[in-house]
């Protein structure tokens, strides 16, 4: 757990792409203004509304997508609150991070990865950051699996990611 006073700058050594695209950042920047007091039951609650998007929409893509978005605005708030700085960068930062421990394929940015199994791993993220509410990069995680998500389901190649 960090020191809460403490100015966390998570994006040192970050390559410059990810795999996470400019429309995606684009929408989650669109997004954060709606979250300016967002706390971790807002946070949870938006988790659910994936969920929710997953099973009773019919998995409909689009509000999957919105509400992907919405938990990567939240969980970045969050983190600015806590003095994290470049957010953005520090999301494209751990995803290059989880591409090279995990390979790739076992990312959230994996069109083929079942969503169910996406699902899975955010909700693990999200309980890593209640265990630790004041550890800025814990809530950077939640959003870079959230934001991972939500580009792979704007792939239109399983490594389309791969070009940007």
């Amino acid at each position: 757990m960090s020191d809460p006073g403490a100015t966390v700058d998570l994006s040192a050594g970050m390559k410059k792409r990810s795999g996470i695209k400019k429309g995606v950042i684009a929408d989650i920047k669109d997004q954060r203004p709606v979250f300016a007091d967002a706390t971790l039951s807002v946070l949870v609650g938006q988790v659910g509304k994936v969920a929710r998007a997953m099973t009773y929409d019919n998995g409909n893509d689009d509000t999957l997508y919105e509400s992907l978005i919405r938990v990567t605005a939240a969980a970045l708030v969050m983190a600015k609150r806590l003095h994290a700085k470049r957010v953005i960068r520090a999301v494209h930062l751990e995803m290059n991070q989880a591409v090279a421990r995990h390979m790739w394929a076992m990312t959230p940015l994996n069109p083929q990865m079942p969503d169910g199994q996406k699902l899975v791993v955010l909700v693990e993220e999200v309980g890593e950051a209640a265990d630790a509410p004041e550890d800025a990069g814990e809530l950077i995680q939640v959003a870079t699996m959230a934001a991972a998500w939500a580009q792979s389901h704007r792939a239109k190649r399983p490594q389309d990611w791969v070009t940007t």
